[in-house]
Formats: structure tokens, sequence, C-alpha cells
């Protein structure tokens, strides 16, 4: 069966556009999580994007690159997305986001007429944004051992092949007769499943990392930032299964009240916190390289 282009936008947009109402119901759970909020632009660019190719007939190349501009900055949006996983992340430097949108709309407007050119211009950035999406997502998932990171992983990992190869027939000279190729039928499922695995993938993560930080709000004092009693004995519980030798430091901060005075009326609870396991390091420190300090 051949699939023309008008197919082929009008089955990748719908599943965008689900995909989209998808992460948008899920960030009416979540509504202040970063990588959520950078998918769901991500989304509507993307479905958007495919939506400009159905008017092809109407506005010629135009959009094309319209699509070349959207579909690049929605495939930023899911390099951020993943880069906001991890906790306490930086965003990223603001002419970063510049050079990557003029790069989209520069290519998109100054090739608009030429066709090679501008598949070459647009697989090649595509790929490489796949490629650093899924080299980031593969180190906070401890190089594969994190289970929820496989199916985000593979799409994107599929993603980064298919524009590989999408580049490389460019590149050989495939797409010199017209819009259209000969590859319409294994695109659509290669990008139907990158979107579907691309949309689940990101809700496990999502749930599994929720679910994580349930676990330590409970192992974890919220005003100091340290274990508390029932994390200290999942600790000493897990230590004590190990024929392991270990040691128990006790610092007793009702002893130190000038310090812990003066950390609670002028810093933050959070350095209480961060000075117990300072002392803790410095002690154990020194008794790796003093053993006659053990009494």
């Amino acid at each position: 069966m051949k699939i023309d282009l008008q197919t082929l936008s009008i089955v990748v947009s719908g599943v965008s556009l689900i995909a989209t109402l998808t992460l948008y119901s899920l960030k009416q759970v979540m509504p202040k999580h970063a990588s959520i909020q950078a998918w769901l632009w991500s989304g509507t660019l993307g479905t958007i994007s495919f939506g400009a190719v159905l008017l092809f007939g109407v506005l010629g190349n135009a959009a094309f690159s319209i699509h070349h501009a959207l579909s690049l900055t929605s495939m930023y949006l899911l390099y951020k997305g993943a880069h906001f996983l991890q906790k306490d992340q930086r965003p990223h430097p603001r002419w970063l986001d510049g050079a990557l949108i003029a790069y989209a709309l520069m290519t998109a407007w100054l090739l608009r007429d030429q066709l090679t050119a501008r598949y070459v211009a647009y697989d090649m950035m595509a790929a490489i944004l796949l490629a650093l999406t899924s080299h980031r997502l593969w180190r906070l998932s401890n190089k594969g051992r994190n289970e929820e990171y496989t199916v985000a992983l593979a799409a994107y990992g599929i993603g980064t092949i298919a524009f590989a190869w999408h580049l490389y027939t460019a590149l050989r000279g495939d797409f010199v007769n017209g819009a259209d190729h000969p590859y319409n039928e294994l695109l659509l499922v290669i990008i139907t499943f990158i979107i579907c695995a691309w949309t689940y993938g990101n809700i496990l993560i999502i749930q599994r990392q929720v679910q994580r930080d349930m676990e330590d709000k409970i192992r974890v004092d919220d005003l100091t930032g340290i274990l508390n009693r029932r994390g200290i004995h999942e600790v000493l519980h897990r230590l004590l299964s190990t024929d392991a030798p270990f040691e128990v430091y006790v610092i007793d901060l009702n002893e130190c009240e000038l310090l812990t005075t003066c950390l609670l009326r002028n810093l933050k609870w959070e350095l209480l916190g961060k000075t117990v396991l300072l002392l803790a390091t410095i002690i154990d420190q020194a008794h790796r390289a003093v053993p006659a300090l053990k009494t």
C-alpha cells in the first residue's frame, strides 16, 4: 500500500495530538514539573509541525519550512525535558536556546527551495539532538540499571538511528524529485512507534521519580535533610545483613549549643543537617588517617 505525504501527516499529527493531551493530563497532577512542561511544549510544536505539512497544497514549500523549524525546536525541547529530570539541574543558558531556534529558522528559510540541503540540515540536527537525549537518559538510568528508562531509551535510540538513516538517504540524493519520498510507509511505522514509546516511556520515568521522591520523604527529615529514625533503621538493617564491618557515629548537637543556635538563628535548617554530615565525614577521615584515635 502506497502512503502519500498527506496521509502520513494526518496520522502522525493525530498520534502526536493524543500524546500531547496525555502529557497535558499529567501536567494537571504535577503542574510545576519542569520536564513535563518542556515535553508538553515539544508535543504541541510537533503536532503543529505535521499539521503544517497538510497545508502543502496551499503554502507550498513554506509548509515544509514551518515543519522544519517547529520540528527541530520540538526535538530540542525533548532534550531539555530529559535535562530537567536530574534534580537541582540548572536551566540551559539562554544563548543555547537562541542558537538552536536561530539555526532552525535560518535553515528553514534559507534552504526553502533546496530540498536535499534542507533534509540534510534537518536530519543532521535531529539525529544530534536525539543522540544527546539518549545519552543523558542513559546516564540518568545508571547505565541501564533503572528499568523505567528502557522504553524512553528505545524510543530515542530508534529515533536517532532513523534520522541518521534519513540523513544518509538525503546525502545519497533520494529526495531530488520532489517533497514526497519513497519511504513514507516505513516512516509512518517508525514515527508512530517513536511517539507512542516516547509518551509511555516519559510517563514511566515521571511515575518512578515521584515514587522515589515519596520514599525519600519518608526516610529523610524535611528540616535538616538528613536521615530520620526510619531511614537510620533501614540503613542499619542493610548493614547488619552483611558481614562487612561498619562504624556508627553519634553526634549530640545539644552539647554544641553555640553552633546549633548560630545555625538556626542566622542560617537555615538545611545547614544544620549539612553540618552534621560534615562533622561525621571529618571524624571518619581522622579515624582512617590515625587509627590510634579509635577508642
